[in-house]
């Protein structure tokens, strides 16, 4: 867990999350969809909640994965949840969007293929309408949904206050959204941003934060990288 890495670090990490996922129920489609899982030639696994809830539902079903099939994860994050599962999953090391993994000479000439991609309820259409237009046959198999989860905005920035935080990793364009709602400006003032990608950073625009750092991805030491840097980036600023 990215907060037990933070305090072995020797920094202090306190949970406020802003989103959870929530799995969804198994119903007949998904099974035929996961069933069928040997008839495409890629899968896309778009966030760590898609691996983690598509592969318990491929488990009930594929005790052994089918051989030849070529998987995907957006992200360093993502490939290491499906690590858990045994999957050795490719991934771009340049970013952590749908740009970035279409980037990738695996995503060039994907005329014919078919592809499934495993993600939550909504999202951006932006990588199943890039690889339609390519040519490929795309299958989304939606296996979570997203839920706000609420404070009170006044109890949401003393708990910064009294633990002294003065730092934030925002991991998607959702949870930017829910913290900009959360904080006034005067607090937004006081608070340094680490985000997985420029799309998260311009999701925060709005407001006037101390910094915004884009890390090299939502993985764990990515994200610590960011947290070394910009620690590092503070005690020369104010020296």
């Amino acid at each position: 867990m990215l907060a037990d890495s933070i305090r072995s670090a020797g920094a202090s990490a306190l949970l406020l999350p802003l989103i959870e996922q929530r799995e969804l129920a198994e119903s007949q489609a998904s099974k035929l969809v996961v069933l069928d899982l040997d008839r495409y030639q890629k899968v896309i696994f778009v966030s760590r909640p898609a691996a983690r809830f598509g592969c318990e539902l491929m488990e009930r079903y594929w005790p052994q994965l089918p051989v030849g099939l070529r998987w995907f994860a957006i992200g360093q994050g993502t490939a290491q949840e499906l690590e858990r599962y045994e999957i050795d999953a490719c991934y771009a090391d340049q970013g952590t969007d749908s740009e970035a993994l279409l980037a990738l000479d695996d995503f060039s000439n994907v005329n014919g293929e078919r592809i499934l991609l495993v993600k939550g309820v909504g999202g951006r259409d932006h990588l199943n309408t890039e690889l339609r237009s390519r040519g490929a046959e795309i299958t989304e198999l939606a296996v979570y949904e997203r839920y706000s989860l609420d404070y009170p905005p006044e109890e949401f920035a003393e708990s910064l206050l009294q633990h002294n935080i003065n730092v934030a990793v925002v991991t998607s364009g959702m949870i930017a959204e829910r913290l900009d709602s959360l904080l006034a400006p005067p607090q937004c003032a006081r608070l340094h941003l680490i985000v997985p990608s420029v799309r998260v950073a311009e999701a925060l625009s709005s407001k006037q934060y101390a910094s915004i750092m884009v890390s090299n991805g939502a993985g764990d030491s990515a994200v610590l990288e960011s947290l070394q840097q910009l620690a590092a980036e503070t005690v020369v600023n104010e020296s």
